[in-house]
């Protein structure tokens, strides 16, 4: 691996962790803090679907803009984007208002989404250019930076939760990816982002396989933000510190997918 592609897999690794690790950093105390002030339990599913859900409508446009944004720039916008949405949603603390807390909510998670949709198309554009030999062991290896996200996250969020409050795991996660930018910018190279292979969205719909591709990330993807959105509020109700419990379940959760991967790659 020479120099250039070393630099790549590691700023990539980094920032795909911190990244991963914003998705579930809130879910041991959020919906606590959320019905607490009033919100419900619906609504506060909801704010935790704002985030793929975004990340899913800007990755479909994001193919279509790196091309022309170039690479380097999305995946440092997007770094900023979710590094700053994290720093916001920290600083929701101090918002009383229901109705507004709800809307700040809504946009800092979709602001995060769509910096991490961003973050995630320029990878693979990078991936595609720099590993041309060897892109999926590439891929499969930075998956696993973004599965410790996953198993750290929620462990990381109730630690500092426990220690700092709930603004801790938020400012803890945005500048771990804020520190990291300076070094994003200067050290990610340029890369050109056009292609020779064009594949139309339309094609893409007919392409059955994609369908059966789609339902299992789905499938795998509702499990988990199922698991995140009720578990806290479930053992709230039965357990007298249920921040101290679920982050060692949901990091035992998570762990199934880091194997998994670990094993394909």
């Amino acid at each position: 691996m020479g120099q250039r592609q070393r630099i790549v897999f590691w700023l990539a690794g980094l920032v795909n962790f911190g990244v991963s690790a914003s998705v579930g950093t809130m879910a041991p105390f959020f919906p606590q803090e959320a019905t607490s002030r009033g919100m419900s339990a619906t609504t506060a599913a909801l704010v935790f679907g704002a985030y793929p859900l975004s990340a899913l409508v800007c990755s479909a446009f994001m193919t279509k803009l790196v091309p022309f944004l170039g690479p380097k720039n999305v995946f440092v916008a997007g770094t900023v984007a979710v590094g700053v949405g994290n720093v916001c949603f920290g600083l929701l603390i101090y918002v009383r208002d229901l109705q507004m807390f709800t809307i700040y909510c809504f946009v800092i998670r979709v602001m995060m989404g769509t910096g991490s949709g961003a973050n995630l198309t320029s990878t693979f554009t990078y991936v595609a250019s720099t590993f041309t030999e060897k892109i999926s062991l590439t891929l499969g290896l930075l998956e696993v930076f973004t599965s410790l996200g996953l198993c750290v996250g929620p462990a990381l969020g109730g630690l500092l939760f426990e220690v700092g409050g709930y603004s801790m795991p938020f400012y803890a996660v945005g500048a771990f990816l804020l520190l990291l930018l300076p070094i994003n910018a200067l050290a990610m190279p340029k890369i050109e982002g056009r292609s020779s292979h064009s594949l139309s969205y339309g094609r893409a719909l007919i392409y059955p396989p994609m369908y059966v591709t789609l339902g299992a990330v789905a499938m795998v993807t509702m499990v988990f933000a199922f698991f995140d959105a009720t578990v806290a509020q479930h053992l709230a109700d039965r357990v007298s510190r249920a921040e101290d419990l679920l982050p060692w379940l949901l990091y035992i959760f998570s762990s199934k997918q880091l194997i998994i991967v670990v094993k394909l790659s």
